[in-house]
């Protein structure tokens, strides 16, 4: 692989972890919505996921991007079924994991190049 080649993956890696970073702030404003009851903030929180998932797609990044995909059908879910918030702590986890998760979504990127 090329320098360039290199410097590409190194910029998607960064992008990835940038918007899925992002993503969970989002779930997390989320959850916080559902906790006190505030649907108009839920939603508008939920748009805002959806759209740094767009953004998480234009990173050339499928498999966060279908990760996130269905991270956003697990909140809604969870809202559904009445078990997000008792979830709180466990999304938490996972998004103060979001290098690692990068690191296992990036390998399939990686290998293209």
């Amino acid at each position: 692989c090329s320098a360039a080649m290199h410097a590409v993956s190194r910029i998607m890696k960064r992008d990835a972890r940038f918007y899925f970073a992002n993503l969970g702030a989002d779930v997390m404003r989320c959850i916080n919505a559902v906790e006190i009851g505030d649907e108009i903030r839920y939603k508008n929180s939920l748009a805002r996921a959806y759209r740094t998932l767009s953004f998480m797609r234009g990173a050339q990044c499928p498999e966060a991007h279908e990760e996130g995909l269905l991270l956003l059908r697990g909140v809604q879910l969870g809202k559904e079924d009445g078990v997000l918030v008792s979830q709180k702590g466990s999304f938490a986890k996972l998004f103060s994991r979001t290098d690692y998760l990068t690191k296992e979504l990036m390998k399939g990127v990686n290998e293209k190049v």
